[in-house]
């Protein structure tokens, strides 16, 4: 399954963002690979980026995977992992903190993890997150070469198999992602296996958050397992798309995980991204 997302429209336009992108690949059930995309336009004054990961369970610990910079929480049944890094490999340190809050009768202390990263001037900025649980075994991880503007491959060892994955700007033209990716969807994930294709069909889904209630969360659910594969079409004026495999209809639980990692994840980057600009 596959999610993709402009936050563009968030952001005010003296930030001089071109856009701001997010992508996210579910290779298992217990692995979610994140690519995280961020374009400036010429003159923008932004230096840095922020992402926050927070949880009020358990505190984070630091964490390195090959030599890459990560954190994990530990559960009762093993830890659950991040790690990230950027396509000429370096992985920004993490910067681990706690605050607690009084709430209803007594605190709740929050749990953070915030990687800061610079933003490069003259094109755009990637950065990759492998999350995994703790029965997942996962090898080296990294951006194939010849990754360009409109489509990025990262390869990701899971279980002694690779996995590369290429996902399309959701920027670029149909025509280029014909060319690029062989078809005109959004993504594609190849193993020696085979290949799966995401964003296949016509008939695109468009979704706004603010109009699924509680007692539509079914409906909802039903209408992005029947939508599967879509994107015959541009791709930048679509607040959120899904795309799942036909294959793979059991996947309303999975949907709504991605969709609250979605959006918890991007909801302080907009305050640290204003933060940084009228410093």
């Amino acid at each position: 399954m596959c999610l993709a997302t402009s936050f563009l429209s968030y952001f005010s336009l003296e930030l001089g963002l071109k856009s701001v992108q997010r992508s996210m690949v579910l290779l298992k059930e217990d692995v979610l690979v994140v690519l995280d995309s961020i374009y400036l336009k010429p003159g923008s004054k932004l230096t840095k980026s922020s992402a926050f990961f927070h949880n009020i369970l358990y505190p984070f610990e630091a964490f390195e995977h090959r030599g890459r910079q990560g954190a994990q929480i530990t559960y009762p049944e093993g830890p659950y992992a991040f790690f990230w890094f950027h396509p000429d490999g370096r992985s920004p340190p993490a910067s681990l903190q706690e605050e607690s809050l009084q709430c209803e009768s007594k605190p709740r202390t929050t749990h953070y993890v915030n990687v800061t990263f610079a933003l490069n001037p003259n094109g755009v900025t990637r950065l990759a997150y492998v999350f995994a649980g703790p029965n997942a075994k996962i090898g080296s991880s990294y951006f194939a070469n010849g990754s360009d503007a409109d489509v990025v491959q990262i390869i990701v060892h899971v279980d002694h198999f690779a996995h590369s994955i290429s996902l399309a700007s959701l920027t670029s033209s149909l025509k280029a992602r014909m060319e690029k990716l062989g078809f005109g969807g959004h993504a594609r994930v190849d193993t020696s296996s085979g290949s799966v294709l995401l964003g296949r069909n016509s008939g695109p889904l468009t979704v706004d958050r603010c109009d699924v209630k509680d007692d539509d969360r079914m409906r909802f659910t039903q209408a992005l397992i029947s939508s599967k594969n879509f994107a015959q079409m541009p791709l930048n004026t679509v607040f959120f798309k899904a795309y799942i495999p036909a294959d793979r209809p059991g996947f309303s639980t999975i949907v709504f995980i991605c969709l609250f990692l979605l959006f918890l994840i991007y909801s302080t980057r907009r305050k640290q991204i204003g933060a940084n600009y009228y410093k």
